[in-house]
This record gives C-alpha cells, structure tokens and sequence, in this order.
C-alpha cells in the first residue's frame, strides 16, 4: 500500500493501530530514585527466537480480527461477518461451535468487538462490547452455543462519550475501565449504579527526558498516550500499554499507579506539520495478561513501515508483576492490524493472526522447544 502523503500516513496510523501494544545489565531494571515507582529496562536475561507455522486446524470461512484465550478456550471475534464468534478447545482445535448472529434480538449482536476479557463464574463468561448501541454485556459461552436465543443477564448501556473507546473492560460488574482515540485523559471509569463517568488525568511521571518531552508537547498527550488496557485475570491489577513510546503503565483497581515500565534510550517521536513524523517507531500495540506474566507485542518497526506493510519483525516483551523483564521473543514474522495474539501457557503456545493467506491466518509458535 503506497500513500503519497507523509502526513496522512500518521491519521492513518491512528485509525490502524485502533480502529479500533539482560544480564545486570541482566535485569538491568533500575529503579530510578527520583521515582521509585518507575523501572528503566536496559535488557533482557533472555532471548529466544521463534518461528511460527500457519495452522489448517481451524475454519477459513471466517475473518477475524481478534482473538481471547481462558484455560483451553480460544474465542475469534469476526467483526465483519455473523456469526461473529467461534469457539475452539485446545490443544487440538476441537471446533465447539459460533453464535452471535447480526440483529437486535434474543441472541444477536450489533457489530460486536471483543478485547479477550473472560471472567470465571459458574462457567466462563466474556465481556462483549456492542459499539453501535453502546451495550457492554457479559456472555455465557456455554449457553450461548447450546441456545441461539440466549441473553447475557449483565448488560451495561454505556453514555455516548463511551463511543470513542478503543477498549473496553470491566474491573469488577459495577466498574467499567476504557480509554480512546479521543481521551479526556489517561482512561476513564463509569460506575453503571449512578450513571456517571470520570477520566483520570494523563499520567506525566517518568524518566526526565520523557517528562520533558510530554511538558513540550501538551497539545498532542492524547495522541502521544494513545495505548490499550487489559485487566489482570484476577482483577487486581490493570495494565496500560504505549503505542508511540516504550510505556507500560500498571495500575491498582481505583486508578492509583503500582509502577511504570520504560525501555531506556529510546528515541521520542518528533512531529510533522502536527502529525508524528513517518520515522517515529510503533512500540507496545497490544498486552495479553496472565496470573504472573505481562505479555507486551512490540510492533517493533515505524509508521511508514507499517503502513507499507513491511512489519515482519514483531517481539513480544515479558514482564513479571513486579515490573522486572524476564525474557524477550523475536516472532521473525508480522502480524495483523492491532496486534491479536494470545499466549496458551499451558500448552506453551502462542497464537497470532497473520492474514498472508486467506485461509491460513493462525500462526503457532512453539514455546517448548523439546515439542
């Protein structure tokens, strides 16, 4: 795709990215005095290199554009095409069944997305977001295959200003968590109990140079700060990632910072006519959240490459829960727009989507290499 305007490429990009993520130098976590709460990543103790192989294990006669994983459950979201969601249990793909027909009634969507949000009550249950009628519902899995009329009994109307959420999730059934393209501030919470909705201010708290370079640049944070948001499986934790620079945000459920993740001696984007310059690299475009981990996808090229197509180098980042690096993957292939992927620790697999070809758009890596 060739695009003959510099400037363009960046509102591209934006749309794109969100139609929507060392040896001591090992850990080389250092905790910067002047901020306690911040850990400065130099390297990583390890790096392994994977090469993923595409799967005929599930159906081609659907298009989808993200992906969740619960235990041996892994969930596609079709955002195009109902029925918009499939189930498979793993290890072996055993195709489950779909649900989720276009409509208003008892068991259709309205143009559903689906941030891999799952919540374990008597079965597994998952967050889907109707964007188009602003209803954020959570969904039994198991009924929802076995009735087609079935109707979640949890179901939030969101305000309007919801509407330009690039992610939504749920903290607990009566807090909502999201952020967007066009943010009031880091990300915002709405209680559906009272009906209000608060955003939390930009958080400018980092090394010196990114804190100056945030302070010269007031007018672009919402652009700079764009980023997704997932919840920890537990809910005890949320983590916000950074497109546009090395950030990763970790968060208590109120709101309050637990610490802060920033690669060191990375170059801050510069900007273009009011627009980021097509040199400026994408960094953490999607986040995937287990018990001890924080998967972060580095995109791990620039604006210009990804808008070219020429994104074939993706990495996935790995974090603990004490903000400490533990090991960095070199997938050596791309991925698709938003960055979809799911890590199966379990089976030690990861999944992306990678439309190369039509019909073969999941891509395995193999974690063990003894398999």
């Amino acid at each position: 795709m060739k695009i003959d305007s510099k400037h363009s490429i960046g509102v591209q990009l934006s749309s794109i990215l969100f139609p929507f993520i060392f040896f001591q130098l090992f850990t080389s976590c250092t905790n910067n005095s002047e901020n306690p709460l911040l850990k400065v990543i130099s390297q990583f103790p390890e790096e392994i290199s994977l090469n993923g192989q595409a799967t005929t294990d599930v159906r081609s006669d659907f298009y989808p554009r993200q992906m969740g994983l619960f235990d041996n459950l892994l969930v596609f979201c079709d955002w195009e095409n109902s029925p918009y969601f499939h189930v498979y249990n793993l290890p072996d793909f055993d195709y489950m069944g779909n649900f989720g027909l276009q409509g208003r009634g008892p068991g259709e969507y309205l143009d559903p997305v689906f941030w891999g949000q799952f919540q374990q009550e008597d079965s597994i249950r998952m967050w889907v977001h109707q964007m188009n009628i602003n209803i954020f519902s959570l969904v039994n899995i198991e009924q929802s295959l076995v009735n087609k009329n079935y109707t979640p009994q949890t179901q939030i109307l969101l305000p309007h200003e919801v509407q330009t959420a690039v992610n939504l999730l749920a903290i607990s059934d009566s807090i909502v968590i999201g952020s967007g393209i066009s943010a009031d501030g880091e990300f915002f919470f709405f209680y559906p109990e009272n009906e209000t909705l608060e955003w939390k201010d930009f958080r400018i708290d980092y090394t010196k140079n990114l804190n100056s370079f945030f302070r010269n640049n007031l007018d672009y944070i919402p652009l700079l700060k764009q980023g997704v948001i997932k919840v920890k499986p537990d809910q005890k934790r949320f983590v916000k990632a950074m497109v546009y620079a090395p950030i990763i945000d970790v968060f208590f459920p109120n709101g309050d910072i637990d610490f802060s993740i920033v690669l060191k001696d990375f170059t801050v984007p510069d900007f273009l006519n009011g627009d980021f310059n097509t040199n400026t690299k994408a960094w953490y475009e999607n986040i995937f959240l287990t018990d001890d981990f924080i998967y972060a996808l580095n995109r791990n090229c620039s604006i210009l490459q990804y808008a070219e197509g020429e994104c074939n180098n993706v990495e996935i980042h790995v974090y603990n829960w004490r903000g400490e690096p533990v090991k960095k993957y070199l997938l050596n292939d791309g991925i698709a727009p938003a960055a979809p992927f799911a890590v199966d620790e379990q089976n030690q697999k990861i999944y992306s989507l990678n439309f190369k070809e039509s019909e073969d758009f999941l891509y395995v890596f193999n974690l063990n290499k003894d398999n």
